[in-house]
């Protein structure tokens, strides 16, 4: 038996603990969470509890695709389950034959799908950076707020381990890999599509060479989106009903407005006294997007300015996407962060952005995504209430 290197023995280690640490992080809010409620209302936690703890906001949505397929009306102004995306719901309906819980699938296999994007993505800083950054890197994506939702029944982190594994396996040289796995993570989300644009504009630039010849290849990218599009069209009569219903709930948008509006400090402000005066999700949900969209945007041009174009194709497409795809016509975009969620960490990988991490003050951003988060949990558990 050959024996293992020093180096790739301590990346295993590495990765045992970042798996440990999501898991641990896992029992702790939700744990939060119980107490939260207990004390308010004397709610013990009891199977009704947990599944209305994991199943707010859109995740209703992917349960109902899970329990029983998709359907359509033909009002795309109404909201309607053909815009969530079935590679998850469909995970979830497997695997609900073995627990018996639709809720408890969907947990289960957001949890571990979170632990696999860490333990990916640990590789590619490892590869970008070496292993002592990729543990900083690491760590600081699990902490990450928006991370929240990897403990609900959403599928960000499937998605976002789709698209680690695409960009990982581009880096080793398995391009088949790497499209095949972006086309998988365009069946999770639509905002994955623009990983599959940013990997076929690199490796189109960066390798000219026979770029006709690889463009089936690059279509591999969409086979996701494209497969949704016929089961939409043979179940339901209407191949671009996700389509349909989006744009309708979106409306026309102006990109350069959308950056505008949601890159000045107005809309920080208002959610931020919208806070003070009433603590609840949804201005809380304000200032983090907010921010997030300020770091993100901040970050790209920095990238641009060193010529690192890899993270800044790949991170920038996302950043496009998520600003015209807005949900909130007339403020920041809502969810943004939890969308950006792969693409903001995609832009590590520039060696611009971890030299800034590896300043002073950087080390105090552990902390304060710990503190956001457990804020978010008891924020959010205070407007909980189950009959």
């Amino acid at each position: 038996m050959t024996a293992r290197a020093p180096g790739q023995a301590s990346s295993r280690v590495d990765e045992r603990r970042l798996v440990g640490f999501q898991i641990f992080w896992t029992v702790s809010l939700f744990g939060l969470c119980a107490l939260i409620l207990y004390l308010q209302a004397g709610q013990t936690l009891n199977r009704a509890l947990v599944s209305h703890v994991v199943s707010e906001w859109d995740a209703r949505w992917y349960l109902m695709v899970a329990a029983k397929g998709y359907t359509w009306n033909g009002i795309a102004t109404q909201y309607q389950d053909v815009a969530f995306f079935p590679l998850y719901p469909l995970l979830v309906a497997g695997l609900r034959f073995i627990v018996g819980s639709p809720q408890l699938a969907g947990v289960m296999l957001s949890v571990a799908f979170q632990c696999a994007a860490a333990v990916i993505l640990y590789r590619i800083y490892a590869m970008a950076g070496g292993q002592g950054e990729a543990r900083r890197l690491t760590a600081l994506y699990l902490l990450f707020p928006a991370g929240i939702f990897s403990l609900f029944v959403y599928p960000t982190s499937l998605m976002n381990a789709l698209g680690f594994f695409a960009v990982y396996a581009y880096m080793k040289g398995w391009r088949g890999w790497a499209f095949a796995a972006a086309g998988a993570a365009t069946a999770a989300g639509p905002a994955l599509v623009a990983l599959t644009v940013g990997l076929a504009v690199y490796d189109a630039v960066t390798k000219p060479e026979g770029v006709l010849r690889r463009i089936p290849l690059y279509l591999v990218g969409f086979w996701g989106v494209a497969l949704f599009g016929v089961w939409l069209g043979v179940s339901v009569g209407a191949p671009l009903a996700f389509n349909t219903v989006q744009v309708a709930w979106h409306g026309p948008v102006s990109l350069p407005l959308e950056v505008v509006r949601s890159l000045t400090l107005s809309p920080f402000v208002n959610g931020l006294l919208s806070f003070v005066r009433s603590p609840a999700e949804r201005p809380l949900m304000y200032v983090q997007d907010t921010l997030v969209a300020m770091a993100f945007l901040a970050g790209l041009l920095y990238l641009v300015w060193r010529g690192e174009w890899m993270p800044v194709l790949l991170a920038g497409a996302g950043f496009v996407v998520l600003m015209v795809f807005n949900e909130a016509p007339y403020d920041v975009p809502l969810s943004f962060s939890r969308l950006a969620y792969p693409f903001l960490f995609l832009l590590p990988m520039g060696k611009g952005i971890r030299d800034v991490l590896e300043r002073r003050w950087a080390t105090w951003l552990p902390l304060a995504f710990a503190v956001w988060s457990v804020a978010w949990v008891v924020i959010w558990c205070r407007g909980l209430w189950v009959e």
